[in-house]
């Protein structure tokens, strides 16, 4: 970040979104909130694609900033 920059609204809205997709990838892959109505299985799939796209967004937040 550029030094004496405001975040705008955009890039704190990236952000946020970046923390719930890392936050939700680990409820799917460490609890048992899903586990019982999708399967144990693509719990973990569906908690690995939402940490690979939390990391690219985090990349892509980073580089606006």
């Amino acid at each position: 970040m550029k030094e004496g920059k405001k975040l705008s609204p955009k890039a704190i809205f990236g952000i946020f979104m970046v923390l719930f997709y890392l936050c939700l990838a680990g409820i799917m892959v460490f609890t048992d909130v899903f586990k019982e109505s999708i399967g144990k299985t693509l719990c973990v799939i569906i908690g690995i694609l939402l940490l690979l796209y939390g990391i690219f967004r985090g990349i892509r937040a980073w580089r606006d900033l």
